[in-house]
């Protein structure tokens, strides 16, 4: 296996998607799947309208090799002052193993119960490692 040239990201918004929603956990990994050669952690959302249609994809936290923090209020800011009516998480795995870790679900659901409150949806948490991912959506821990 070759070994892989580490990348950094200096990007941090994205075009929206155009075309149908962009819900299914394929799309998502198709869309994202770059950020499985990069060699830090970095915290994405996609923000959606009432008809699940993109709005906007931003870097929400970018970390070190191997962890990223999320504050939940930033990410509720985000999709608030956009009019996010639901919103898809998305992060990378340096490592390239997209198995969620015990972070990766705590943080995933204190996400979802905080939009549960706002009636901002949590739809998906997709973990990109190298050249696969994982849906805690289809894995059932969301």
């Amino acid at each position: 296996m070759a070994k892989k040239e580490p990348k950094t990201f200096v990007f941090y918004v994205r075009e929206p998607a155009r075309g149908p929603n962009i819900t299914d956990p394929d799309l998502i990994y198709e869309r994202m799947k770059d950020l499985g050669q990069a060699d830090q952690e970095s915290f994405w959302i996609i923000g959606l309208n009432n008809k699940n249609r993109e709005i906007f994809c931003e870097l929400i936290s970018l970390g070190i090799s191997n962890k990223s923090l999320v504050e939940p209020l930033l990410v509720f800011k985000r999709l608030l002052s956009k009019g996010a009516s639901a919103y898809i998480c998305c992060h990378n795995h340096p490592s390239g193993d997209p198995k969620p870790s015990q972070d990766d679900i705590a943080i995933t659901n204190q996400l979802r119960r905080g939009g549960d409150v706002l009636g901002i949806k949590l739809l998906d948490h997709i973990i990109i490692g190298d050249g696969d991912f994982c849906s805690l959506l289809r894995k059932g821990l969301i």
